[in-house]
């Protein structure tokens, strides 16, 4: 597929980034870290006044979307994002790069996989729509869910409930990835075939699991603390 934004994959089925100048780079690395930053705070607007879980990290999502448009070095700045985060809420910065870690992985390796297996990034039929959702939603939120429970298990020890915590933050990470980082994706393609159902649909899932988990996840919440 070619439509002035997006090219076919090459024969090995890896799909290359966007090909950007200095300055455009520059552009897209600043409104990468602006992007996230801003977008995990209202992800953590979203907690309960006495807990750290948010149902919804939209973060995730649009650090897959840019890493899969312009390339996966631009996840690592999911490092400094991350830090940043911390320092406005007080974390200490150990704990907030472990959690850091596991994030750039989220996106990494869902986006390296997706380029190999040729995604069409307009999600324009059923194996492409799937391979997102598996991908995207249900394996990269692996990385962060571990790696930050662990964070927060080295942060408050005993007191919070492992299984409880790793559930819910790989839930928020993965509705992040769902609507954020579908939208990201198909949005370019919006124009071209505004009748294609199966984004829409895709979205409009997610719009819905979203509101199921921000009700159903109140229900466990006053037992856990998240570290970011």
């Amino acid at each position: 597929m070619k439509n002035g934004f997006w090219h076919e994959p090459d024969g090995d089925g890896a799909a290359p980034p966007l090909h950007l100048s200095g300055r455009q780079a520059l552009g897209v690395a600043l409104g990468f870290l602006l992007a996230y930053y801003l977008l995990g705070l209202a992800g953590l607007a979203l907690q309960s006044a006495q807990t750290g879980v948010t149902p919804l990290w939209p973060a995730a999502g649009a650090a897959f979307a840019l890493s899969f448009w312009f390339g996966t070095r631009y996840a690592l700045l999911i490092l400094p994002a991350m830090l940043a985060l911390a320092l406005s809420v007080g974390l200490p910065w150990s704990v907030a790069l472990i959690a850091a870690l596991g994030s750039v992985l989220e996106v990494a390796v869902p986006v390296l996989l997706l380029r190999r297996l040729g995604l069409d990034p307009a999600l324009s039929n059923v194996r492409d729509t799937l391979l997102f959702v598996l991908a995207a939603a249900v394996l990269g939120p692996l990385f962060s869910a571990t790696l930050g429970t662990y964070a927060m298990w080295q942060l408050a020890g005993a007191e919070i409930r492992l299984a409880n915590v790793w559930l819910l933050w790989w839930l928020g990470n993965s509705l992040g990835m769902l609507v954020v980082g579908g939208l990201g994706l198909v949005l370019p393609f919006w124009r071209r075939d505004l009748q294609r159902p199966a984004a829409v649909a895709e979205l409009g899932l997610g719009l819905v699991l979203v509101g199921l988990v921000v009700t159903a996840s109140g229900l466990d919440a006053d037992q856990v603390q998240s570290a970011l």
